[in-house]
């Protein structure tokens, strides 16, 4: 009976492991997230209005999908998310779409594609490849480089 007991509790703390990892990785997760928006090598392509004002940051949930919050502002933008589709339907000039996100303890890795200068008459764009990588020192998360390939400014 005990052994049945002792096991019956491991199942369940095993069970709700995964849980408490993922509570934890998702407040990393929406934080690193705003790191790479915030990133200063991103500013200069990011969309601005006539008075030079920056524009919202467009996110496509594909292929991670992030638990954010449309309308939400990181790193002083406000946040769209759109799904997939939703991209072509509200003609979407710009956004971003996160590749992979690896967390681990002190370590974490994010590769994205960032979609800008969209012409849906041309069906053309403009892209980047930016693969940043942070470092946790002290619970806080510092950059440790940034890798960005494809149409630069």
């Amino acid at each position: 009976m005990r052994t049945k007991i002792n096991t019956l509790l491991l199942l369940i703390g095993v069970t709700m492991m995964p849980l408490i990892v993922s509570a934890q990785s998702q407040a990393d997760t929406l934080l690193l997230i705003e790191k790479c928006i915030g990133l200063p090598d991103m500013q200069k392509y990011y969309p601005v209005d006539a008075s030079g004002n920056y524009g919202s940051v467009n996110i496509m949930q594909y292929p991670v999908h992030l638990n954010l919050a449309d309308g939400s502002t990181h790193a002083d933008k406000e946040i769209r998310v759109y799904q997939r589709t939703g991209i072509a339907d509200n003609k979407v000039s710009s956004y971003c779409s996160f590749r992979s996100v690896e967390i681990g303890q002190n370590d974490a890795r994010i590769n994205l594609s960032y979609f800008y200068d969209y012409d849906y008459t041309n069906r053309s764009f403009k892209v980047l490849s930016v693969n940043a990588s942070f470092i946790r020192v002290n619970d806080e998360w510092n950059i440790a480089g940034i890798n960005i390939k494809g149409d630069v400014k």
